[in-house]
């Protein structure tokens, strides 16, 4: 059996690794808590939106990135799938910091704990 202190030390390389890829992977990326507030949001999601993570964090995706040109019958799809604790995808207009819209490809995919819980 590994030494604890080695196991762990295999662990935050493995985490540091993941973490460097998740920051410079080229899509847009943000994670949230199960009550959707955003937690991270890495470099391409900046880049496109102009959003920084001291902009977003907290806020939810939907009050950060809804524009007037989002559509209510897609807003009211994406509500439900929250609700639900379950995936969706979505394309719809959002709205960059500047207030330009374009259209946003969305993919969500809640993660559980080994316990169940988001």
């Amino acid at each position: 059996m590994l030494p604890l202190v080695r196991l762990f030390r295999m662990y935050m390389v493995r985490l540091q690794q993941i973490s460097r890829v998740a920051r410079r992977i080229s899509n847009p990326m943000l994670v949230t808590d199960a009550d959707w507030h955003i937690t991270w949001v890495n470099d391409a999601f900046t880049e496109l939106t102009g959003f920084t993570f001291a902009d977003a964090e907290g806020r939810q995706p939907c009050d950060l990135l809804r524009s007037p040109d989002t559509s209510l019958e897609s807003a009211m799809r994406i509500a439900a799938a929250f609700r639900a604790r379950g995936p969706f995808h979505e394309v719809l207009r959002v709205a960059r910091r500047n207030g330009e819209t374009f259209w946003a490809d969305l993919d969500m995919q809640p993660i559980a704990s080994d316990e169940g819980t988001l």
